[in-house]
């Protein structure tokens, strides 16, 4: 994992993760991801992430995007 601290409340990173084959029925894929996440107040935070985890199983092409919100107290 890497993330560069654009400003006090803003962040930009990137993951990656090697997997090994160790299912006998399907072969499993490397995964990596890139995401930003904001701080919009104290306690609130929005993070977006595009995330590619390659086959899974016997599921192929398993990626997608994601925002998130969270609120804490």
């Amino acid at each position: 994992s890497i993330a560069y601290m654009v400003t006090s409340r803003f962040v930009l990173g990137a993951e990656y993760r090697s997997r090994p084959d160790n299912l006998a029925i399907a072969r499993e894929d490397d995964a990596h991801d890139l995401f930003a996440a904001w701080a919009v107040t104290r306690n609130a935070t929005v993070t977006a992430a595009y995330a590619n985890v390659g086959s899974v199983a016997t599921f192929k092409r398993q990626r997608g995007a994601l925002v998130s919100l969270q609120i804490a107290f």
